[in-house]
C-alpha cells in the first residue's frame, strides 16, 4: 500500500506491503490505500437549555464545531425531528427524556457526532374553583386553585394571602384574580372573577306612554332599564291586576283619571329600590260619538305604510263620506268615496296625522253610518 507523509506510522512516503497475520501464521496479503485528511472534523453541540417545559421549544447550534461544511440535527420527541442548518429550533410537546444528536461533516467526507440529552416536563394545568360567583357586599368568598405544585394569587389587596392553593377573597366590587401556578420550572396562568352584587336600579317603562284610554291594555316593563334587579314588586292603583310579580305585566284602568303605578326591584341581596310612574288614563268618548258598526265595513291602520285601509265587501254601490275625529271631537279629514264594486278597498292615507287615538266615521246620506276607533 501507498502511505502519505505526514503519517501515524512515522514511516516515509512510499508503497509497502500489508499482511494480516492470525496467531503469527500470515493469513491474507493485500494492498490497500489509506485516506487521511490535514481537516479533521469535530461535533460540538450547543442548546439553549437541557431541560423545557413540554410545548416549548430549544434552540440547538454548532457554532463551536470544528472543520465542519455541513450538519445534519436529528431530535427525537419532537413533531419534526430533523434539519440540515446551522442552527434549528425544536418544540418538545410530550414528557420525558429524549436523545439528540449532531452529525458534522468535513469537506473530505469525514464525520464526527456528537449526542445530549434532553428532559421535557409536563406543564401544569391550573384549575380554579368556584368560577363566577357571585357575592354581597362585606360578603368573603374562599377561592381554591389546583393542578401545579405552588400558586401566586394578584391583586392581593382584597386577599387573604398571595400564594398557596387556597385564599380568601373579600372585594367591595367585581374583581378578575390572577393566579400563575408553578410545576418545577414550568408555569402556567389561569383566571377568576368574583362578582359583587351592586345596589339596583329600578325603572317602569309603559306602552302606550301616551293617549292613554279606559280599559285598553297598557303593558309596564320593569327589567328593560332597569340593572341588577333580580325580582319585581308592582302594584297598580286601581288597575287589573292590582299587584304583580311578573318583570313585565299588561293592566287596563276602569276609568278615566290619574293613577300611580310602584315598583319594588330587588336584588339577591336584599337590597331593593322603590320607583314610580304615573299613569293619565282619557275617557276617549270622542265628546258624544259613539262606536257602531256594520259587518260589511272593515277597517286596520297600517302602521308601516301609516295608511288607515277600509274594506267596503258588499257594500251597496253609491257615495260615502269618510270623516276623522280626534278625542276632542274636532273632524280632522274629511274626503267622499263612490263604491262601484262588491270588493272595493279604500286607502287613506293619514301620514301627516299627530299620534294619538281617532275616530273614522263612514256615511252614505242618511240610510248608512258606520264608526271605529283606531290608534295611530
Amino acid at each position: 500500500m501507498y502511505i502519505g507523509t505526514p503519517n501515524s506510522f512515522g514511516a516515509p512516503a512510499g508503497w509497502y506491503d500489508l499482511e494480516t497475520t492470525f496467531a503469527s501464521t500470515p493469513r491474507q496479503a493485500m494492498h490497500m490505500h489509506l485516506l487521511t485528511t490535514l481537516h479533521p472534523v469535530q461535533a460540538t453541540m450547543q442548546l439553549s437549555s437541557t431541560t423545557v417545559c413540554a410545548g416549548n421549544s430549544i434552540s440547538f447550534s454548532n457554532s463551536t464545531n470544528t472543520n465542519s461544511v455541513s450538519n445534519e440535527w436529528y431530535a427525537n420527541g419532537t413533531v419534526n425531528g430533523y434539519s440540515n442548518q446551522t442552527t434549528a429550533d425544536f418544540i418538545f410537546n410530550s414528557p420525558g427524556s429524549y436523545m439528540t444528536y449532531l452529525v458534522a461533516n468535513n469537506q473530505c467526507g469525514f464525520y464526527d457526532i456528537d449526542s445530549t440529552e434532553v428532559t421535557v416536563v409536563a406543564t401544569p394545568s391550573v384549575s380554579v374553583t368556584p368560577q363566577n360567583e357571585y357575592i354581597c357586599p362585606g360578603e368573603s368568598i374562599t377561592l381554591t386553585a389546583s393542578g401545579a405544585e405552588g400558586y401566586t394569587w394578584s391583586p392581593g389587596a382584597t386577599l387573604s394571602a398571595t400564594t398557596g392553593a387556597s385564599v380568601t377573597a373579600t372585594p367591595s366590587t367585581t374583581t378578575t384574580y390572577s393566579i400563575e401556578a408553578t410545576q418545577g420550572s414550568c408555569t402556567a396562568s389561569s383566571q377568576v372573577t368574583v362578582y359583587v352584587e351592586s345596589a339596583p336600579q329600578a325603572e317602569i317603562v309603559f306602552t302606550p306612554s301616551t293617549s292613554v284610554c279606559y280599559n285598553e291594555p297598557v303593558l309596564f316593563d320593569g327589567m328593560i332599564n332597569s340593572s341588577d334587579v333580580t325580582s319585581y314588586s308592582w302594584t297598580f292603583e286601581s288597575g287589573t291586576p292590582s299587584t304583580s310579580s311578573n318583570a313585565t305585566e299588561t293592566v287596563t284602568f276602569p276609568a278615566a283619571g290619574t293613577y300611580t303605578v310602584t315598583l319594588v326591584g330587588a336584588n339577591g341581596c336584599g337590597q331593593d329600590e322603590t320607583v314610580t310612574a304615573t299613569v293619565l288614563v282619557d275617557n276617549c268618548d270622542f265628546l258624544g260619538l259613539e262606536e257602531q258598526g256594520t259587518r260589511n265595513l272593515s277597517g286596520y291602520y297600517n302602521s308601516i305604510n301609516t295608511t288607515l285601509n277600509l274594506g267596503f265587501e258588499n257594500m251597496p254601490e253609491g257615495e260615502y263620506d269618510i270623516q276623522l275625529f280626534s278625542m276632542l271631537g274636532q273632524r280632522v279629514m274629511h274626503q267622499s268615496v263612490r263604491v262601484i264594486s262588491p270588493d272595493q278597498d279604500e286607502v287613506v292615507n293619514v301620514n301627516e296625522m299627530a299620534e294619538g287615538i281617532y275616530l273614522v266615521k263612514i256615511t252614505s246620506g242618511d240610510a248608512f253610518e258606520h264608526t271605529f276607533r283606531f290608534k295611530k
